[in-house]
């Protein structure tokens, strides 16, 4: 599940849902197997190199990392990440976006070719 921290929500002023009251869906497990509370859930746009992509996130406090983009994001947006020749594809090769190497294991950086803003899609 993708996630966005409470406070980049905050400071994007994006609107923000209700969670639905089911159970167990009011926290996630991280990666070391903490629990994470989700605050509410919200839908984001996001711009990349001029593609336009809406997805719904769950808003989560306490985040290391400002935005995570899951699984659910890459298979949404038919992404591939070709290892071999250090290039991830979004929209089935529509944008690649170079990958960049840190100590010799691949990493995503798109801090400058991404921008969000708020609004309902």
């Amino acid at each position: 599940m993708s996630v966005i921290s409470e406070c980049l929500a905050q400071k994007l002023k994006i609107d923000i849902e209700p969670l639905e009251q089911r159970r167990g869906n009011n926290f996630l497990i991280s990666a070391n197997g903490t629990t994470v509370a989700v605050v509410v859930e919200a839908n984001i746009t996001i711009y990349i190199q001029g593609l336009c992509i809406h997805h719904r996130v769950k808003v989560v406090r306490h985040l290391q990392n400002d935005l995570l983009l899951a699984c659910d994001w890459l298979i949404a947006n038919r992404v591939t990440l070709d290892y071999n020749h250090g290039f991830v594809s979004i929209a089935d090769e529509m944008i690649r976006i170079p990958m960049l190497f840190y100590k010799k294991r691949p990493m995503v950086s798109v801090s400058n070719r991404i921008s969000m803003c708020s609004g309902l899609f």
